[in-house]
């Protein structure tokens, strides 16, 4: 006897929508975010107050550190939702849904419908996509914005004339959201081009719009920016992000880093990606989508790996090409009715385990500064804007909390040498001043602390006031 249940598009559509939404705002009760996610929420609560969306500030300093797309669609929804812990996950939770659809629409156009939703799943279930899903970070929009800038050139090579449009809009975006790293979407597609032997495009005025409109809309922003910021934007942004960036980079690797993390986290998809590799290498017909994800992988994977600066999340623009040809291989292997069998089991086992990950206590990101979380309620109750507040030799950690736990309206110091240290509290010895240093840099350097009472402390954290009445009325850790 046969079940009269058929599946349709939508089914597969609504599981893979509930599993991504589940796991980018999972625990939102929780109120913890790494540095960078804080820096840039800041930020953008910074543009909604004050209006300024053209140049973007934090902690009173012009912040030139990356383009600014992400900035300004927080802050457009801070003015819609207000300023709450939650709402600058939306934009990624948003973009990392599409995401996930778009993968499983265009697998769609050339597979089986359980090929589609095994696509879809296993860029929904690679870990760095899930460990960015729930983050105010660039890289999952970036993610988003890279697929369908490829996606709308594939159409236009296919004689849709709008995807050509859709593709420079969308590369324009991209460069917005991260800069020089949008520059792959330009190579893979001109790469496709010549492989495909259809130099003939380049004839068309399509293909030169769709390179126009690409650079047209990051060239308005810095155009704008040089006539407010002049040459100190070019600078800062320049060479001072993007060139160093290349040439040295925060935390260089070896050429070979990217090639040990693909082997590890990738998994249990990695048999199936490679698989796909070898069936498109040794089709004979060259087909647009699958030499498309050929060079889609290689230019983001030899790109990243000849550069200077190595982190694992930079190869996520590469994931929905790595989870197209995982799809495609799994088409390949499995029989229809193993494909429904397979479906069963992976929906049962990804519900479950993220319904258990979503209202469980299990954290699924690692707090970077546990102690900042732990001391902001009390600090509250002391901080004011008159106040200056010194960071000797920690950064990030003194930053993280001044969005949300205690007030971004906050002046903070940064110093690394002791003599920087001691020319702050030279000049500004009419204020109270309020430093925050490690207990690990007062053994370095007792001579820091000098005329500086503790007033709290957690873990190897601590905070120092030259006014010896500061006590929080809370509990002191």
């Amino acid at each position: 006897m046969h079940s009269s249940f058929e599946l349709k598009n939508y089914h597969f559509i609504a599981v893979l929508s509930f599993l991504t939404l589940l796991l980018a705002f999972n625990q939102l009760w929780v109120i913890e975010g790494d540095g960078d996610s804080i820096v840039y929420a800041t930020v953008s609560k910074t543009i909604a107050e004050s209006g300024n969306w053209l140049t973007p500030t934090y902690n009173f300093r012009l912040f030139f550190d990356h383009p600014p797309l992400l900035l300004w669609v927080n802050a457009l929804l801070f003015k819609i939702f207000g300023f709450e812990e939650w709402v600058p996950r939306l934009f990624t939770g948003i973009s990392g849904l599409g995401a996930v659809l778009l993968v499983f629409y265009i697998e769609n156009r050339y597979a089986n419908q359980y090929t589609w939703f095994l696509a879809g799943i296993s860029l929904l279930l690679s870990y760095d996509f899930i460990q960015m899903l729930n983050k105010n970070r660039m890289e999952i929009p970036l993610l988003f914005l890279y697929i369908c800038g490829l996606y709308g050139f594939l159409r236009g090579i296919e004689g849709d004339k709008k995807g050509f449009y859709l593709s420079g809009i969308f590369a324009g975006l991209a460069f917005l959201t991260k800069g020089i790293v949008s520059a792959g979407i330009f190579i893979i597609s001109f790469i496709l081009i010549f492989d495909l032997k259809k130099v003939s495009l380049l004839k068309r005025k399509e293909i030169w719009l769709f390179i126009l409109i690409s650079l047209l809309i990051p060239a308005t922003f810095f155009i704008a920016q040089y006539h407010v910021n002049g040459e100190e934007f070019f600078k800062k942004y320049f060479f001072g992000q993007v060139f160093q960036s290349i040439k040295e980079g925060p935390n260089p690797s070896s050429p070979f880093y990217y090639l040990g993390y693909i082997l590890v986290v990738y998994l249990p998809w990695l048999p199936f990606f490679l698989h796909g590799i070898v069936i498109t290498l040794r089709d004979g017909e060259k087909h647009p989508l699958w030499r498309m994800t050929l060079f889609w992988c290689a230019v983001i994977f030899i790109s990243f790996s000849i550069a200077s600066s190595k982190r694992h999340y930079y190869l996520l623009p590469m994931f929905p090409a790595m989870s197209l040809l995982t799809g495609r291989s799994l088409d390949r292997l499995l029989t229809e009715g193993k494909k429904l069998i397979f479906f069963r089991v992976i929906v049962l086992i990804c519900v479950s385990a993220s319904l258990f990950l979503a209202i469980s206590p299990i954290p699924l990101h690692r707090n970077s500064y546990p102690e900042i979380y732990k001391m902001a309620p009390y600090l509250k109750e002391v901080l004011t804007e008159n106040d200056l507040i010194i960071s000797y030799r920690n950064r990030e950690g003194i930053s993280t909390p001044s969005f949300y736990l205690i007030n971004d309206k906050l002046k903070i110091e940064y110093c690394y040498k002791p003599e920087e240290l001691q020319e702050l509290i030279k000049n500004n010895k009419t204020k109270r001043i309020i430093l925050c240093t490690s207990d690990k840099n007062v053994e370095d350097n007792p001579k820091i602390i000098e005329g500086f009472f503790p007033f709290i402390e957690n873990n190897g954290l601590r905070f120092y006031s030259n006014d010896p009445n500061v006590k929080p009325s809370g509990h002191i850790y």
